[in-house]
């Protein structure tokens, strides 16, 4: 799943609707508006995909097709948790906060083959509105990108589409 598409179904979530979540460029909160969540797309990587999901066949837009994945774009997402305050009881709050986001992305992605939380760190003070302690996650989401080309054309050629999807199951 891309970047856009776990942050839409993560909002959706019901241990985190009172959580405002945002998405898009890196942006200091005010300390008022926490707890806060906010979702900041980074680097991607491109692997060639493996065989095990080499080809299929399928009708679309009303047309047969043969679909072939031909690489694996891992998205890099920054996901920034903000608490207000700095007592133990807020930190609490926070750890709080990662696991429910954790488990999230785990339901969300359908499991571990499809993301990776690469690490986790505290954000320097400097960093931070007064008043608040923050956290980022660094997590990689995984999507197939697939070829499809049409085998039932009204002129006999091969039409050729890429396209960009992940687990629309989910």
């Amino acid at each position: 799943m891309t970047p856009e598409m776990v942050f839409a179904e993560m909002k959706k979530r019901s241990d985190l609707l009172s959580i405002p979540q945002t998405f898009g460029a890196r942006m200091l909160l005010p300390a008022q508006a926490c707890p806060a969540i906010h979702w900041v797309p980074t680097d991607d990587y491109f692997d060639e995909f493996q065989a095990t999901h080499s080809a299929t066949q399928g009708i679309y837009q009303g047309k047969r097709f043969s679909e072939k994945s031909r690489f694996t774009r891992s998205c890099g997402i920054d996901i920034y948790f903000y608490v207000k305050g700095d007592t133990l009881d807020n930190y609490r709050e926070l750890s709080e906060l990662i696991r429910k986001v954790a488990i999230g992305l785990y339901r969300v992605c359908s499991g571990l083959a499809n993301f990776a939380i690469q690490r986790g760190r505290m954000q320097d003070r400097e960093d931070l509105s007064q008043g608040c302690i923050g956290y980022v996650m660094d997590v990689l989401t995984r999507t197939p990108i697939y070829e499809l080309s049409n085998t039932q054309s009204s002129t006999g050629e091969t039409v050729t589409i890429e396209v960009i999807h992940g687990d629309e199951s989910t």
